[in-house]
């Protein structure tokens, strides 16, 4: 079983586009992602160390949110921990298997999602969603 620390989990997150929201002095740091609107909690304890279980789920977010977003977290460039790259690659091929895993089960609860056409549906309006934010962003930067 693989042991997650804070620091490599913040910078899945950060890498995706998430960014850290004014902390509440809690023991917890809130990551927004502006585009997609998902926002995602990040235990943060004194030892550094997040539990298994939660890592894992907080990294499909990231893979949800970078899928979305076109952005490939799994390249090299951006120095994962050997924990959450391994993590990345095996939570890919298990998409390319059934794209369902692509889908947090949250997510799939919340929103009726069901089939694979529900998912690819969800991408879709997300990605459409997402566009014309993210070309208001490059132009202001022109």
């Amino acid at each position: 079983m693989a042991t997650y620390k804070y620091k490599d989990i913040e910078r899945a997150l950060l890498v995706c586009g998430f960014k850290p929201q004014k902390n509440n002095n809690g023991s917890h740091q809130l990551y927004l992602d502006e585009t997609t609107g998902f926002a995602q909690p990040l235990p943060k304890h004194s030892n550094g160390i997040i539990a298994t279980g939660t890592a894992e789920s907080i990294l499909e977010y990231a893979v949800l949110v970078a899928r979305i977003k076109g952005t490939n977290i799994g390249n090299d460039r951006y120095k994962l921990s050997n924990e959450v790259d391994a993590f990345i690659k095996k939570h890919h091929s298990k998409i390319k298997k059934n794209i369902m895993f692509l889908i947090p089960d949250a997510i799939k609860i919340q929103r009726g999602i069901k089939t694979p056409v529900d998912v690819k549906n969800f991408i879709k309006s997300f990605i459409k969603k997402c566009k014309p934010q993210k070309q208001a962003q490059e132009e202001m930067a022109l």
